[in-house]
C-alpha cells in the first residue's frame, strides 16, 4: 500500500512538472512576435515605385495548360504582359477593324495607333492577314513588319506580351487572376490596380541567368539596349557572349572583343560589347568573357561600341548575376 502511495505521489509530480513545462513553452511561443512580411517593390507605369508588404499568400494565374496557384514565398517577381489587359485588347481589335474604315485618315491613324502598341497588337494583326479586305490584308502585313523592325532596334525587345512570374524553379506564362493589390506602405495602404503596374519584385534571387539578344543597332551612345536585370552594388556579373556584326562604316565584322588596335568611344575596340548600369552610370568593356563588380544599383544595358551606320548582326549575351561578399 505504501509502494503504491509513493509512485501515485511520484507520478502526480511528473506530471504537475510536464504541465507546468508545457505552459511556460505556450507562454513562451505567445510571446514571439510573428515574422513581419517582406515588403514588395512595385514598378509603376509612370515611373513611380512603392515598397510595402502585400496581403496575399498565393498568386493565381491562368496558363495555356489551366489554373496554377503560386505561393508568393515561391516567387522572385512578377512582370505585366499587356495582352492581359481586358481594355487594351479591346481597343487593339476596335484599331484592327478601322483598317478598312472608308476614310483614308481613320486607316492610318489606326495604323499608326497599331505600331504604337507593339507586341500586344500582333494576334489580331495576324488573323487580319487572313482577312478577305485587301486594305485590311495589306495593311496588317505592313504594319507587323513595322512592329518587328522597332522591336530589333528599341530597347524594349524583351516586351512582354503575356504576364509571367518568375520562380525558383522556372518562369510562367499566363494572365494573372487578381485585379488589384493591397499594399501597406508607410503612408497607410494604397490599393494598387494590376494595369498600372510594370514590375513587382517579391524576393531577389541568390543567382539571376538569362539570355540577351544584343542587335548591332545598339549602339552604346544613346540606344544602349536595357535587359530588364536589375543589378546592385557589390554583385558580380559575369558574361559569356557570342555571334558576330558588321559595321560597314569602318567595313568591318567583328566578335564580341571587337577589333584591336581600332578604337571608339572611351578607347573600347571598334565593335566591340560594352555595358553600363543605369542611364547615368559609366560605360565597362564586357567582349566575349568577362567578369565585373558592379559599383551602384540600376538596371544592365548592354551596346556595341560602334556608330549605327546600318550595323547588322547580334551578339548572344549570355548573363548571370551573383550575390557580393558581404
Amino acid at each position: 500500500m505504501r509502494v503504491e502511495l509513493v509512485i501515485r505521489s511520484a507520478v502526480g509530480a511528473a506530471l504537475i512538472v510536464i504541465g507546468a513545462a508545457t505552459a511556460e513553452a505556450r507562454a513562451q511561443d505567445a510571446a514571439k512576435k510573428p515574422d513581419a512580411p517582406e515588403p514588395a517593390v512595385f514598378e509603376m507605369k509612370d515611373g513611380a515605385r512603392l515598397i510595402g508588404p502585400v496581403d496575399i499568400e498565393r498568386v493565381k494565374i491562368k496558363t495555356a495548360y489551366g489554373m496554377l496557384e503560386v505561393p508568393v514565398r515561391e516567387i522572385f517577381s512578377v512582370r505585366f504582359g499587356r495582352r492581359c489587359d481586358p481594355a487594351l485588347v479591346a481597343r487593339v481589335e476596335k484599331l484592327v477593324g478601322q483598317l478598312g474604315d472608308g476614310d483614308f485618315t481613320v486607316r492610318n491613324e489606326a495604323t499608326d495607333a497599331l505600331v504604337e502598341e507593339g507586341v500586344a497588337a500582333r494576334p489580331e494583326l495576324e488573323k487580319a492577314l487572313e482577312s478577305t479586305d485587301l486594305e485590311v490584308k495589306s495593311r496588317a502585313r505592313k504594319i507587323l513588319d513595322r512592329i518587328a523592325k522597332k522591336l530589333s532596334e528599341d530597347d524594349a525587345t524583351d516586351a512582354l506580351e503575356y504576364d509571367e512570374i518568375l520562380t525558383s524553379q522556372f518562369p510562367i506564362k499566363g494572365c494573372v487572376e487578381i485585379e488589384s493589390f493591397r499594399v501597406t506602405t508607410k503612408y497607410g495602404p494604397l490599393e494598387v490596380k494590376k494595369g498600372d503596374v510594370v514590375r513587382i519584385q517579391f524576393h531577389e534571387p541568390d543567382r539571376i541567368q538569362k539570355t540577351i539578344q544584343v542587335p548591332a543597332s545598339a549602339c552604346a551612345q544613346g540606344a544602349w539596349k536595357d535587359t530588364g536585370i536589375r543589378i546592385k552594388k557589390g554583385q558580380v556579373l559575369k558574361i559569356s557572349a557570342s555571334g558576330t556584326i558588321s559595321v560597314p562604316n569602318y567595313g568591318i565584322t567583328v566578335g564580341p572583343d571587337g577589333q584591336p588596335g581600332n578604337t571608339w568611344m572611351a578607347n573600347f575596340p571598334i565593335g566591340s560589347l560594352v555595358g553600363q548600369i543605369g542611364a547615368d552610370g559609366s560605360a565597362f568593356q564586357l567582349g566575349a568573357d568577362s567578369e565585373h563588380i558592379a559599383e551602384k544599383d540600376g538596371n544592365l544595358l548592354l551596346g556595341v561600341a560602334a556608330p549605327n551606320r546600318g550595323n547588322t548582326g547580334t551578339f548572344k549575351v549570355k548573363v548571370e548575376i551573383e550575390a557580393g561578399e558581404d
